[in-house]
């Protein structure tokens, strides 16, 4: 019994995780923004309407330890953690990690268990890319030019 447990678990989350791959690839898609300079001037992009409050994407984190983050902090990765549960700090998976910063953002998001779900602050038009303030609150108007290398 355990040994036919065990391979249907992984068979459950495998198929899950690729519905939401499926289903996000139809809200969604990674593009060329025109908001950066540079190699790498991707976004993330309506793939199809959203009204108010619509989920955009969910995407599965990956909770790392201080210690953890510490060692990202010289790497590419490191300037991709996000606060996690208040207090902790994760890995997003999925395109969470491609949405490009605005202060006039169009999407947010809120921790489910173990995932970042991203929603829609106002209506989205299909092909608008899709922003977030990096500060975190909409209002927060910070400088994060200098650290993501661009301007305000």
């Amino acid at each position: 019994m355990l040994c036919i447990g065990i391979p249907l678990f992984f068979v459950h989350v495998s198929l899950y995780v690729y519905s939401l791959y499926i289903c996000c690839m139809e809200n969604v898609y990674v593009g060329r923004s025109s908001l950066i300079d540079g190699d790498i001037n991707r976004g993330v992009f309506a793939g199809r309407c959203f009204k108010e409050g619509d989920v955009v994407e969910r995407c599965p984190v990956i909770p790392i330890t201080e210690r953890e983050f510490k060692g990202l902090e010289d790497t590419t990765l490191g300037d991709y953690p996000f606060s996690f549960n208040g207090s902790g700090t994760c890995i997003v998976l999925g395109y969470g990690s491609l949405y490009n910063h605005s202060y006039s953002p169009n999407i947010y998001w809120y921790d489910d268990s173990l995932e970042k779900v991203f929603y829609a602050l106002r209506d989205i038009e299909k092909g608008e890319e899709l922003l977030y303030n990096y500060n975190g609150m909409d209002e927060d108007e910070r400088d994060v030019g200098k650290m993501y290398g661009f301007e305000k």
